[in-house]
Protein backbone atom coordinates (compact mmCIF):
# COMPACT_ATOMS: atom_id res chain seq x y z
CA UNK A 1 0.00 0.00 0.00
CA UNK A 2 2.51 2.54 0.64
CA UNK A 3 4.89 1.25 -2.32
CA UNK A 4 1.64 2.03 -3.91
CA UNK A 5 1.03 5.65 -2.88
CA UNK A 6 4.82 6.84 -3.34
CA UNK A 7 4.75 5.41 -6.92
CA UNK A 8 1.37 7.60 -7.66
CA UNK A 9 2.96 10.40 -6.08
CA UNK A 10 6.11 10.01 -8.26
CA UNK A 11 5.14 11.75 -11.30
CA UNK A 12 4.13 14.83 -9.46
CA UNK A 13 7.20 15.08 -7.72
CA UNK A 14 9.19 14.88 -11.32
CA UNK A 15 7.23 17.08 -12.82
CA UNK A 16 5.62 19.40 -10.36
CA UNK A 17 7.05 22.71 -11.69
CA UNK A 18 8.28 23.94 -14.77
CA UNK A 19 12.26 24.69 -15.22
CA UNK A 20 12.99 28.47 -15.01
CA UNK A 21 16.57 30.29 -15.24
CA UNK A 22 16.40 32.33 -12.10
CA UNK A 23 18.30 31.21 -8.74
CA UNK A 24 16.26 33.38 -6.25
CA UNK A 25 15.53 31.04 -3.20
CA UNK A 26 11.94 31.82 -1.73
CA UNK A 27 13.04 29.14 1.42
CA UNK A 28 17.10 29.28 1.79
CA UNK A 29 18.14 30.23 5.39
CA UNK A 30 14.49 30.79 6.62
CA UNK A 31 12.84 29.19 9.91
CA UNK A 32 9.75 28.40 10.03
CA UNK A 33 6.80 27.36 13.07
CA UNK A 34 4.17 25.84 12.81
CA UNK A 35 1.61 23.47 13.74
CA UNK A 36 -0.67 20.57 12.27
CA UNK A 37 -3.73 18.14 12.80
CA UNK A 38 -5.09 15.26 11.54
CA UNK A 39 -6.29 11.52 11.93
CA UNK A 40 -3.71 8.84 12.76
CA UNK A 41 -4.18 5.21 11.52
CA UNK A 42 -2.85 2.20 13.89
CA UNK A 43 -1.68 -1.19 12.59
CA UNK A 44 -0.77 -4.09 14.23
CA UNK A 45 -1.94 -6.99 15.75
CA UNK A 46 -5.68 -5.36 17.15
CA UNK A 47 -6.64 -4.06 13.58
CA UNK A 48 -8.77 -5.54 11.15
CA UNK A 49 -8.23 -3.88 8.44
CA UNK A 50 -11.46 -1.94 8.42
CA UNK A 51 -11.60 1.43 8.91
CA UNK A 52 -14.60 2.51 10.43
CA UNK A 53 -14.78 5.24 12.94
CA UNK A 54 -13.17 4.60 16.16
CA UNK A 55 -11.81 1.56 15.01
CA UNK A 56 -8.44 2.09 13.81
CA UNK A 57 -8.54 5.77 13.49
CA UNK A 58 -7.73 8.36 16.26
CA UNK A 59 -6.81 12.41 16.08
CA UNK A 60 -3.37 13.18 16.23
CA UNK A 61 -1.57 17.15 16.07
CA UNK A 62 2.03 18.22 16.15
CA UNK A 63 3.98 21.05 16.92
CA UNK A 64 7.19 21.69 14.85
CA UNK A 65 10.06 23.67 12.95
CA UNK A 66 11.51 23.47 10.11
CA UNK A 67 14.95 25.41 9.00
CA UNK A 68 15.72 25.28 5.10
CA UNK A 69 19.25 24.92 4.52
CA UNK A 70 18.75 25.08 0.50
CA UNK A 71 16.40 25.18 -1.94
CA UNK A 72 16.06 21.26 -1.32
CA UNK A 73 17.62 20.13 2.06
CA UNK A 74 15.93 20.79 5.35
CA UNK A 75 15.17 20.01 8.77
CA UNK A 76 12.26 19.39 10.12
CA UNK A 77 12.06 18.92 14.13
CA UNK A 78 8.21 17.36 15.43
CA UNK A 79 6.58 16.40 18.75
CA UNK A 80 3.52 14.47 17.75
CA UNK A 81 0.62 13.55 20.07
CA UNK A 82 -1.98 10.88 19.11
CA UNK A 83 -4.87 8.71 20.37
CA UNK A 84 -4.56 5.07 19.64
CA UNK A 85 -7.30 2.75 18.81
CA UNK A 86 -7.81 -0.45 17.32
CA UNK A 87 -10.14 -4.00 17.71
CA UNK A 88 -9.94 -7.52 16.18
CA UNK A 89 -12.81 -10.00 16.19
CA UNK A 90 -11.57 -13.51 17.14
CA UNK A 91 -13.12 -16.74 17.91
CA UNK A 92 -13.17 -18.20 21.66
CA UNK A 93 -15.52 -21.17 21.87
CA UNK A 94 -17.58 -20.29 19.59
CA UNK A 95 -18.47 -17.03 20.10
CA UNK A 96 -16.90 -13.72 18.57
CA UNK A 97 -15.07 -11.57 20.81
CA UNK A 98 -14.04 -8.17 19.78
CA UNK A 99 -10.33 -7.76 21.26
CA UNK A 100 -9.45 -4.53 21.40
CA UNK A 101 -6.96 -1.74 23.23
CA UNK A 102 -7.22 2.53 23.47
CA UNK A 103 -4.54 4.70 24.55
CA UNK A 104 -2.38 7.67 23.64
CA UNK A 105 1.15 8.07 22.38
CA UNK A 106 3.63 11.00 22.19
CA UNK A 107 6.89 11.74 20.38
CA UNK A 108 9.57 13.60 19.52
CA UNK A 109 11.49 13.24 15.99
CA UNK A 110 13.85 14.35 13.61
CA UNK A 111 13.52 14.63 10.18
CA UNK A 112 15.20 15.50 7.06
CA UNK A 113 13.41 16.75 4.24
CA UNK A 114 14.37 17.00 0.73
CA UNK A 115 12.23 19.20 -1.77
CA UNK A 116 11.58 17.49 -4.95
CA UNK A 117 10.23 20.21 -6.93
CA UNK A 118 13.27 22.06 -6.50
CA UNK A 119 15.96 18.64 -6.99
CA UNK A 120 14.29 18.14 -10.54
CA UNK A 121 13.65 21.27 -11.46
CA UNK A 122 15.22 24.64 -11.06
CA UNK A 123 13.82 26.96 -8.59
CA UNK A 124 12.12 30.49 -9.53
CA UNK A 125 10.96 33.30 -6.92
CA UNK A 126 7.67 32.56 -8.24
CA UNK A 127 6.83 28.93 -7.50
CA UNK A 128 4.19 28.37 -4.83
CA UNK A 129 3.67 24.90 -5.13
CA UNK A 130 6.47 22.17 -3.55
CA UNK A 131 6.54 18.70 -3.69
CA UNK A 132 8.72 16.95 -0.62
CA UNK A 133 9.66 13.82 1.03
CA UNK A 134 11.14 13.93 4.71
CA UNK A 135 12.51 10.62 7.04
CA UNK A 136 14.06 10.78 10.42
CA UNK A 137 14.35 8.71 13.25
CA UNK A 138 11.97 9.70 16.54
CA UNK A 139 11.09 8.80 20.43
CA UNK A 140 7.92 7.74 21.74
CA UNK A 141 6.55 6.97 24.84
CA UNK A 142 2.47 5.57 24.73
CA UNK A 143 0.12 4.37 27.33
CA UNK A 144 -2.33 1.44 26.24
CA UNK A 145 -4.87 -0.93 28.16
CA UNK A 146 -6.85 -3.78 26.78
CA UNK A 147 -10.34 -3.75 26.86
CA UNK A 148 -12.60 -6.94 26.30
CA UNK A 149 -15.57 -5.39 24.49
CA UNK A 150 -14.91 -2.50 21.83
CA UNK A 151 -15.64 0.87 23.54
CA UNK A 152 -18.67 0.01 25.57
CA UNK A 153 -19.14 1.72 28.65
CA UNK A 154 -19.24 -1.82 30.65
CA UNK A 155 -15.77 -2.69 29.10
CA UNK A 156 -13.77 -4.60 31.96
CA UNK A 157 -9.95 -2.69 32.02
CA UNK A 158 -7.88 -6.10 31.90
CA UNK A 159 -4.35 -4.06 32.04
CA UNK A 160 -2.58 -1.09 31.64
CA UNK A 161 0.39 -0.69 29.60
CA UNK A 162 3.68 1.67 29.56
CA UNK A 163 6.13 1.78 27.14
CA UNK A 164 8.40 3.45 24.49
CA UNK A 165 10.66 2.71 21.99
CA UNK A 166 12.31 4.46 18.64
CA UNK A 167 9.88 5.48 15.66
CA UNK A 168 11.09 5.48 11.93
CA UNK A 169 8.99 8.18 10.09
CA UNK A 170 8.94 8.36 6.50
CA UNK A 171 6.96 10.45 4.03
CA UNK A 172 5.72 12.62 1.56
CA UNK A 173 3.75 16.10 1.46
CA UNK A 174 2.66 19.37 -0.51
CA UNK A 175 3.78 22.78 0.47
CA UNK A 176 2.07 25.75 -0.33
CA UNK A 177 3.39 29.48 0.08
CA UNK A 178 0.46 31.75 0.51
CA UNK A 179 2.85 34.61 0.66
CA UNK A 180 6.63 35.43 2.23
CA UNK A 181 5.02 34.98 5.48
CA UNK A 182 2.67 31.78 5.63
CA UNK A 183 3.06 28.34 4.09
CA UNK A 184 0.17 25.95 3.99
CA UNK A 185 0.46 21.98 3.98
CA UNK A 186 -0.46 18.26 3.72
CA UNK A 187 1.89 15.45 4.99
CA UNK A 188 1.07 11.72 5.25
CA UNK A 189 3.98 9.92 7.14
CA UNK A 190 4.52 6.16 7.82
CA UNK A 191 5.59 5.82 11.10
CA UNK A 192 7.12 2.43 12.05
CA UNK A 193 7.66 1.96 15.73
CA UNK A 194 10.40 -0.49 16.70
CA UNK A 195 7.87 -2.44 19.28
CA UNK A 196 5.27 -4.67 18.86
CA UNK A 197 3.35 -3.61 21.76
CA UNK A 198 2.32 -0.59 20.83
CA UNK A 199 -1.41 -2.12 20.96
CA UNK A 200 -0.64 -4.38 24.24
CA UNK A 201 -0.34 -7.30 22.92
CA UNK A 202 2.13 -9.57 21.12
CA UNK A 203 1.10 -11.55 17.63
CA UNK A 204 1.83 -11.37 14.40
CA UNK A 205 3.14 -7.79 13.81
CA UNK A 206 6.89 -7.78 14.34
CA UNK A 207 6.87 -4.19 14.14
CA UNK A 208 3.24 -2.02 15.01
CA UNK A 209 2.96 1.25 13.32
CA UNK A 210 0.81 4.47 13.44
CA UNK A 211 0.21 6.38 9.97
CA UNK A 212 0.16 10.44 9.97
CA UNK A 213 -2.51 12.12 7.45
CA UNK A 214 -2.16 15.93 8.38
CA UNK A 215 -2.53 19.61 7.25
CA UNK A 216 -0.59 22.17 9.22
CA UNK A 217 -0.01 25.80 8.43
CA UNK A 218 3.49 27.24 9.10
CA UNK A 219 4.83 31.00 9.74
CA UNK A 220 8.39 32.42 8.53
CA UNK A 221 10.38 33.58 11.43
CA UNK A 222 13.27 35.14 9.13
CA UNK A 223 16.48 33.53 8.61
CA UNK A 224 19.87 34.70 6.64
CA UNK A 225 19.53 36.52 3.50
CA UNK A 226 19.93 34.52 0.64
CA UNK A 227 23.52 34.64 -1.62
CA UNK A 228 22.33 34.16 -4.79
CA UNK A 229 21.52 36.62 -6.81
CA UNK A 230 18.55 37.58 -9.50
CA UNK A 231 19.80 36.81 -12.91
CA UNK A 232 19.65 40.18 -15.05
CA UNK A 233 16.89 40.20 -17.42
CA UNK A 234 16.88 41.13 -21.16
CA UNK A 235 15.69 44.48 -22.26
CA UNK A 236 13.68 46.06 -24.78
CA UNK A 237 16.10 48.74 -25.27
CA UNK A 238 19.61 48.48 -27.54
CA UNK A 239 23.13 48.51 -25.43
CA UNK A 240 24.79 51.04 -27.59
CA UNK A 241 28.86 51.72 -26.59
CA UNK A 242 29.94 54.96 -25.68
CA UNK A 243 32.22 55.99 -28.17
CA UNK A 244 34.97 58.69 -27.36
CA UNK A 245 36.07 60.17 -30.82
CA UNK A 246 39.87 60.99 -30.20
CA UNK A 247 41.09 65.13 -31.12
CA UNK A 248 42.10 65.04 -34.83
CA UNK A 249 46.24 65.69 -35.47
CA UNK A 250 47.77 68.18 -34.71
CA UNK A 251 48.70 70.12 -38.04
CA UNK A 252 51.85 72.13 -38.51
CA UNK A 253 52.35 74.60 -41.23
CA UNK A 254 55.63 74.58 -42.55
CA UNK A 255 56.52 78.41 -41.14
CA UNK A 256 60.06 79.51 -39.40
CA UNK A 257 57.31 80.19 -36.45
CA UNK A 258 54.89 77.88 -36.24
CA UNK A 259 51.21 78.86 -35.09
CA UNK A 260 49.58 76.44 -32.24
CA UNK A 261 47.81 73.19 -33.58
CA UNK A 262 44.32 73.92 -33.80
CA UNK A 263 42.32 70.96 -31.71
CA UNK A 264 38.61 70.12 -32.20
CA UNK A 265 36.59 70.51 -28.97
CA UNK A 266 35.39 66.66 -27.61
CA UNK A 267 32.23 66.91 -26.45
CA UNK A 268 32.05 66.76 -22.17
CA UNK A 269 30.16 63.77 -21.53
CA UNK A 270 29.68 64.98 -17.90
CA UNK A 271 27.35 67.96 -19.23
CA UNK A 272 25.56 65.30 -21.52
CA UNK A 273 25.18 62.18 -19.88
CA UNK A 274 23.96 61.15 -15.92
CA UNK A 275 25.43 57.40 -15.15
CA UNK A 276 23.86 55.39 -12.51
CA UNK A 277 24.53 51.90 -11.55
CA UNK A 278 21.65 49.62 -11.97
CA UNK A 279 22.12 46.48 -9.22
CA UNK A 280 18.79 44.38 -10.54
CA UNK A 281 15.38 43.91 -12.38
CA UNK A 282 12.30 41.93 -11.99
CA UNK A 283 9.28 41.28 -13.93
CA UNK A 284 7.50 39.11 -11.59
CA UNK A 285 7.90 40.68 -7.84
CA UNK A 286 6.95 44.63 -6.82
CA UNK A 287 9.50 45.08 -4.23
CA UNK A 288 10.48 48.72 -2.61
CA UNK A 289 13.35 50.21 -3.00
CA UNK A 290 13.73 49.79 0.88
CA UNK A 291 13.57 46.28 0.67
CA UNK A 292 16.17 45.91 -1.91
CA UNK A 293 18.26 47.75 -0.11
CA UNK A 294 17.92 45.69 3.00
CA UNK A 295 18.03 42.38 0.99
CA UNK A 296 21.22 43.56 -1.13
CA UNK A 297 22.59 45.17 1.78
CA UNK A 298 23.28 48.06 0.52
CA UNK A 299 24.87 51.11 2.06
CA UNK A 300 23.36 53.49 -1.01
CA UNK A 301 20.22 55.26 -1.95
CA UNK A 302 17.72 52.84 -4.31
CA UNK A 303 15.96 54.05 -6.70
CA UNK A 304 12.97 51.96 -8.50
CA UNK A 305 12.20 52.81 -11.90
CA UNK A 306 9.04 51.77 -13.20
CA UNK A 307 8.20 50.57 -16.66
CA UNK A 308 5.07 48.36 -17.64
CA UNK A 309 5.36 45.13 -15.34
CA UNK A 310 9.22 45.62 -15.32
CA UNK A 311 10.61 46.99 -11.88
CA UNK A 312 14.40 48.36 -12.17
CA UNK A 313 16.99 49.48 -9.53
CA UNK A 314 19.61 51.95 -9.32
CA UNK A 315 21.90 53.43 -7.05
CA UNK A 316 24.00 56.43 -7.18
CA UNK A 317 23.72 59.43 -10.04
CA UNK A 318 27.07 61.30 -11.42
CA UNK A 319 28.53 62.93 -13.85
CA UNK A 320 31.45 61.70 -13.79
CA UNK A 321 32.03 57.77 -15.69
CA UNK A 322 35.30 57.29 -13.17
CA UNK A 323 32.79 57.68 -10.24
CA UNK A 324 29.88 55.37 -12.03
CA UNK A 325 32.84 52.89 -12.66
CA UNK A 326 34.31 52.68 -8.70
CA UNK A 327 30.41 52.34 -7.89
CA UNK A 328 30.02 49.71 -9.95
CA UNK A 329 33.07 47.74 -8.67
CA UNK A 330 32.10 48.63 -5.08
CA UNK A 331 28.44 46.66 -5.89
CA UNK A 332 30.39 43.69 -7.42
CA UNK A 333 32.36 43.53 -4.28
CA UNK A 334 29.18 43.00 -2.61
CA UNK A 335 28.28 40.26 -4.23
CA UNK A 336 26.06 41.82 -6.85
CA UNK A 337 27.30 40.63 -9.67
CA UNK A 338 24.86 41.18 -12.55
CA UNK A 339 25.45 44.84 -12.57
CA UNK A 340 26.01 47.43 -15.45
CA UNK A 341 25.85 51.50 -15.88
CA UNK A 342 23.48 52.91 -17.38
CA UNK A 343 23.71 56.43 -19.29
CA UNK A 344 20.64 59.10 -18.85
CA UNK A 345 19.88 61.84 -21.09
CA UNK A 346 17.51 64.81 -20.03
CA UNK A 347 16.49 62.31 -17.40
CA UNK A 348 15.36 59.68 -19.74
CA UNK A 349 17.25 56.44 -19.88
CA UNK A 350 19.58 56.53 -23.04
CA UNK A 351 22.13 53.36 -23.33
CA UNK A 352 24.05 51.08 -21.41
CA UNK A 353 27.64 51.79 -20.94
CA UNK A 354 29.80 48.43 -22.24
CA UNK A 355 33.13 48.55 -20.45
CA UNK A 356 35.83 47.34 -22.04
Amino acid sequence: MRLLILFLFLPFMLFAQTPAKSKLSPLAGHWYLGASVGPDFYYGDLNDGQFIPLKGISLAGSLFTHYHFSNIFGLKIQLLAGGLNGSKTVMKDTVATDNAFTGLFVDLNVNATINFSNLFSPNKPSRKLFIYGTAGLGYSVWFSKLLNVVYSADSIQLNTFVNSSMVIPLGIGALYSINKKLQVSAEWTFRTFLSDNLDNTMGGYRFDMVDYLSIGISYNLGGKATKKQPSVQDYPYQRVPVVISPPPPVKYEPKPQPQPPKVSPVPSQPDEYLYKVQICAFDQHNYSAGWIRTHYRVNQLVTREQEGAMSRYTVGGFTDMQKAKELRDEMIRLGIHDVFIIAYKDGVRHHTVIIE
